[in-house]
């Protein structure tokens, strides 16, 4: 039995769910989210992206966006209930270069110009930009 997922808007058939499932574990668990290679062999380029979309994904939901999605092939669309003070917030932390591909309206924000990029580049991007974002969040204080 397998698992099906989409990355970089193909479908692929993960053949080893469970092996994948240990690779989910240990990236939850270790302060390094990259895992080259495991005891035996080297990680599928495929389950490779897989767990970096779901890195994505986590970033993107700690953000307030509630979907991630292709639209025409060149720009990346981000659902999110945010409101544009919100955003303006999180924005800030942006490096100029990445603040003119995100722009900003009611409902969503368009990440445009990612459709140069070959997939690995274009998930990266998003990853690091999230990850700057991310520093406009306060971390909740324990009591």
């Amino acid at each position: 039995m397998g698992i099906f997922g989409f990355v970089s808007g193909t479908r692929i058939r993960l053949v080893e769910p469970q092996r994948l499932y240990l690779y989910c574990i240990t990236v939850s668990n270790s302060t390094n989210s990259t895992i080259e290679s495991d005891r035996y062999r080297t990680l599928p380029v495929s389950a490779n992206q897989f767990l970096r979309v779901m890195e994505l994904k986590q970033l993107a939901k700690k953000l307030g966006f509630s979907r991630i999605k292709l639209e025409n092939k060149q720009h990346v669309v981000l659902e999110t209930p945010m409101k544009e003070p919100a955003w303006n917030l999180l924005a800030a932390n942006l490096p100029e270069n990445f603040k003119t591909w995100f722009v900003y309206s009611p409902g969503k924000v368009t990440v445009r110009g990612l459709g140069v990029f070959k997939a690995d580049q274009q998930l990266q991007n998003l990853i690091d930009a999230f990850g700057r974002m991310q520093s406009a969040i306060p971390e909740a204080a324990i009591v």
